[in-house]
């Protein structure tokens, strides 16, 4: 099953990843930030992207997600001190997840939510309607709202889950906003905890929330929409008094041991006393609760992890600054808005000395220095500065002119106002025209950065694709149970010799199916079949001859050509078990004795039947390459294989005894009067069907006992006795290997 698990990196999203990956399932996870911090666990894939970005839909079809689990509440992407800036986010952020989903328009998706959403005190249902007044709990209630009109409008299947009162381990000071948390803090800051007398709170472990939620993953239906999940009832008091034992028990072998007071007090009013929390028989009902962690040693937890890491929870606080940086830092927005217009004043004194001086000269009467001036401005700094040099030199103009007339009539002279309208138009335009400029450098700059920004989400998306799709392919090419992998496993048997073939067909049986116990039997025709070879002793529990028409079960599903599953776990059966058929048939049986639970499924009894089917080619073959070369493989008319022949078939058992796959015994016929042809007919009616007579290169006649120990050996001697036929068990090592060594 795929999983995206959108969220930036928590405790809960690190325990569902863990859950997730122990269930096999492959989880792929959406940190919801460009830059995203924390560590997560491992996973399969990791998309670092803004949850407004416009590649949502890009990674919803890349992963492909069964389930989607959004953490909501619970995201640490929002941290919620500023919360009404931080609602507007988190409900756009909700609204492009909730598209990109719709737009995918598969799987189930769960949104997380809190307590939050409602004011007051007693137990909530999930009937209740949310009731917050704070900008928090009402980005939740929007989320669930959003939620709602996305499955109703476009008929998906989406979950709200509130999680009550949940908690975990803080690891830093920033994560220390649970009650356990706050009261574990005072403790080791204080040395007190102050509870509230007769006040009760619902806590949820974050491993508890995890198990029930990855019920819900995995069921295959729900009754709902909304889900409520909660944990225990524990009263406030109780709760302090598990922070003092914890601290006393952790300190104990220490110098100085803490002991922490508990105090109580009043509830301002009995409303007070009964606090928020929500109603779970609903998931109770449906999915059952199973509760994994007791308040008490969660709180020991907490406790540990602050006595050994104090520096991270005590001396968090930075010193404070002094006033003069303080104030500097108050102050220095103003001087950044006033130190342009301070220096558009300072570049205003030399133009203004340069008009004063030109005014009495004859040949720099005609330069209008305030214009250059003005220009100059607009030109460089925009409209708002032109127009503030504008009228800074409408003032020196005006100061200049009244040395020589009275300020009535420099007032009253037209060719003032139309110099000043020269003027400001002139500025008023040309930094128009610059601010465009400017505006649009901006906006293309934007645009470029947006497109350069989309170029690599795009490369990133693509480059995650094909990771996936290597992961992928890599992983159905290497998988143990893939038919391509099967057919690369079972074509090795070709390398083998006909006499080797069985052999090495039960070790990669056994590879297949993942089991250390695996057993072919032979069938010639009737109702017994014979151990060829086996892996184990557990293997040969049904001996070396068996009557497999009267296993219970067994027998049955092998006569209809079905793959047999030991579903009621009989021990003295195998786990599964298949044949391999030769002109309808039973030839061979493959019994497998060892298998976990979960895999003895249809689709592993089916990788089975081909496993089997692809053995029975190379058994076919070598049936069919042994009956082209009966003649040359046996002495005339006699069931006495030539030396050739006798020496590879010795090998064979000898290598297969070596790998622990059968055991054999070797008896050599001692000379007497009877001829060779009399010799080979008379021995072959006294063994088992079996067993093989063959010839050394020295004339010796071996008879080879397969599946026969020394016990064994010595009842076909006697037999033999009784017939007139002296042997002898003997083994064929060092100098004598080579007399069939040789002849091979």
């Amino acid at each position: 099953m795929n999983v995206l698990l959108i969220g930036a990196a928590s405790e809960l999203a690190n325990q569902l990843i863990k859950k997730m990956n122990k269930e096999g399932h492959r989880v792929s996870i959406l940190t919801g930030s460009r830059y995203a911090q924390g560590k997560y666990e491992r996973v399969f894939e990791r998309y670092d992207f803004n949850y407004t970005n416009s590649v949502m839909m890009e990674i919803f079809e890349s992963v492909a997600p069964d389930v989607t689990i959004y953490l909501g509440a619970y995201d640490r992407n929002y941290g919620w001190w500023n919360a009404q800036e931080d609602s507007a986010r988190f409900i756009s952020g909700l609204i492009s997840l909730l598209t990109a989903y719709a737009f995918f328009g598969k799987g189930r998706f769960f949104f997380l939510s809190s307590e939050a959403v409602f004011t007051g005190d007693g137990e909530k249902k999930e009937t209740d309607r949310p009731n917050a007044n704070d900008f928090k709990g009402m980005a939740f209630a929007q989320g669930e709202a959003l939620c709602d009109s996305f499955r109703l409008s476009r008929d998906l299947d989406i979950i709200n889950v509130r999680l009550g009162g949940l908690y975990g381990v803080p690891r830093r000071l920033e994560d220390v906003d649970t009650l356990p948390a706050e009261f574990c803090l005072t403790a080791l800051r204080d040395g007190q905890v102050c509870a509230h007398e007769d006040c009760s709170r619902t806590l949820l472990h974050v491993a508890d929330a995890v198990q029930f939620l990855g019920q819900m993953v995995a069921a295959p239906v729900h009754r709902h929409s909304l889900y409520h999940i909660t944990g225990q009832a524990v009263k406030e008091e109780e709760l302090a008094r598990f922070v003092a034992d914890a601290f006393e028990s952790q300190t104990a072998e220490e110098e100085e041991k803490m002991h922490i007071e508990v105090t109580t007090v009043h509830a301002a009013s009995e409303k007070d006393a009964l606090m928020r929390a929500l109603n779970c028989d609903r998931f109770r009902r449906e999915f059952g609760i199973n509760r994994l962690n007791e308040t008490s040693d969660i709180v020991g937890q907490i406790v540990r992890t602050m006595l050994r890491h104090k520096d991270r929870f005590l001396d968090n606080e930075q010193a404070a600054l002094p006033w003069y940086k303080r104030l500097w830092m108050r102050a220095s927005w103003v001087v950044q808005a006033i130190l342009p217009f301070l220096e558009n004043l300072i570049a205003f004194i030399p133009f203004f000395l340069l008009s004063n001086y030109a005014a009495g000269s004859q040949f720099f009467a005609k330069i209008d220095f305030y214009l250059l001036y003005v220009l100059l401005f607009a030109i460089l700094f925009g409209q708002q500065q032109a127009t503030f040099s504008a009228i800074l030199a409408t003032f020196g103009y005006l100061f200049r002119q009244m040395h020589d007339r009275s300020g009535f009539d420099v007032l009253l002279d037209y060719n003032t106002y139309i110099w000043i309208a020269e003027l400001f138009i002139l500025g008023l335009v040309v930094g128009y025209l610059k601010d465009r400029i400017n505006d649009q450098r901006v906006e293309m700059r934007e645009d470029h950065t947006y497109m350069v920004g989309q170029v690599d989400d795009i490369k990133e998306i693509n480059s995650s694709n094909v990771r996936v799709k290597d992961a992928m392919q890599t992983q159905i090419i290497n998988q143990s149970d893939s038919v391509g992998k099967i057919y690369e496993i079972t074509s090795t048997l070709d390398q083998y010799s006909y006499d080797e073939v069985l052999f090495f067909a039960t070790e990669i049986l056994g590879q297949i199916m993942g089991s250390d116990d695996v057993a072919i039997y032979t069938v010639k025709g009737g109702p017994y079949a014979r151990l060829f070879t086996a892996t184990s002793p557990l293997a040969r529990t049904l001996g070396n001859s068996m009557r497999y028409v009267d296993l219970p079960g067994l027998y049955d599903e092998i006569s209809q050509k079905h793959v047999f599953i030991n579903r009621k776990l009989d021990p003295s059966l195998p786990k599964m078990a298949s044949a391999i058929y030769d002109d309808g048939e039973v030839r061979l049986l493959l019994l497998v004795w060892t298998l976990p639970w979960e895999k003895m499924t249809l689709g592993q009894a089916n990788i089975l039947a081909v496993t089997g089917a692809l053995i029975q080619n190379a058994v076919l073959h070598a049936n069919r390459y042994l009956e082209a070369l009966h003649s040359d493989r046996y002495i005339g008319d006699t069931p006495i294989l030539r030396p050739k022949e006798f020496g590879s078939l010795l090998r064979a058992y000898r290598k297969a005894e070596e790998r622990g796959l059968t055991v054999y015994s070797v008896l050599e016929i001692l000379p007497g009067e009877q001829r060779l042809e009399n010799l080979g007919g008379d021995v072959k009616h006294f063994i088992r069907p079996n067993d093989y007579v063959g010839e050394l290169v020295d004339d010796r006649i071996i008879i080879l006992l397969t599946n026969t120990d020394k016990d064994g050996c010595n009842t076909v001697m006697d037999r033999l006795a009784q017939k007139g036929f002296k042997t002898e068990h003997i083994y064929l090592t060092g100098e004598e290997e080579g007399l069939y060594d040789t002849a091979i």
